[in-house]
């Protein structure tokens, strides 16, 4: 399902963010907790391996705190990233998860982060 530009795969009432079969994700993305598709609304509570990677024109991700997972290589060889800020209920950033990303100059890292895994940035 897309939904605002975005790529949704649905499980039972959540949502995952994935990959759009395109890379074309670009500029300042917004993920909602929540979003409504045919009278339904889902909580989006994970960001699925390689979900935006080599997602160059990507610029900064805002990503709510119902997001509990991001799973590895997400955002790998998102050059053009510069800003991300990760909600306190992500507790471990997974194996590849920024690797490539060059342009990272700003990074929040919350207190509950209690692992940062093998080539993560």
């Amino acid at each position: 399902i897309v939904k605002d530009g975005i790529y949704y795969y649905i499980i039972g009432t959540e949502a995952r963010v994935c990959d759009n079969g395109e890379n074309s994700y670009s500029g300042d993305v917004t993920i909602p907790a929540v979003f409504t598709h045919n009278g339904q609304t889902y909580l989006v509570t994970y960001i699925c391996s390689g979900a935006f990677r080599d997602c160059t024109e990507l610029k900064s991700v805002f990503i709510p705190n119902t997001v509990t997972v991001i799973a590895s290589g997400a955002f790998s060889g998102c050059t053009g990233l510069t800003h991300i800020e990760l909600p306190s209920s992500i507790t471990y950033i997974d194996l590849s998860t920024f690797w490539g990303c060059t342009g990272l100059t700003d990074v929040y890292i919350p207190r509950s982060v209690n692992a940062i895994y093998s080539g993560a940035f």
